[in-house]
């Protein structure tokens, strides 16, 4: 066995492999929000309000995850959720 298929197995244990495909395509936004955001003169904070959403939905996968799983520490993840996505709002709202 490769090391790399060692990596994936030991990463993917105990989790659901279509919540850790999502939350890893959108880790790519997130990336490009992000440098888009900061390589101008001047900040953009639409887009980083829409980093910081995609950010919520990522832990918010994650609390479902959990809750399906039946692991605790799901209820917090999920009003951390509520911080980011709060965050994200407020950005492309008032900016």
């Amino acid at each position: 066995m490769s090391f790399l298929n060692k990596i994936c197995k030991q990463f993917l244990k105990g989790r659901l492999k279509g919540f850790v495909i999502m939350q890893a395509f959108l880790v790519i936004p997130i990336i490009a929000y992000f440098i888009f955001t900061y390589t101008n003169d001047e900040v953009n904070y639409f887009y980083c309000g829409l980093a910081f959403i995609n950010i919520a939905i990522i832990i918010l996968l994650r609390s479902i995850e959990k809750f399906v799983l039946k692991q605790s520490g799901y209820i917090a993840d999920f009003i951390l959720f509520l911080i980011p996505l709060y965050m994200g709002i407020d950005y492309i709202i008032n900016y």
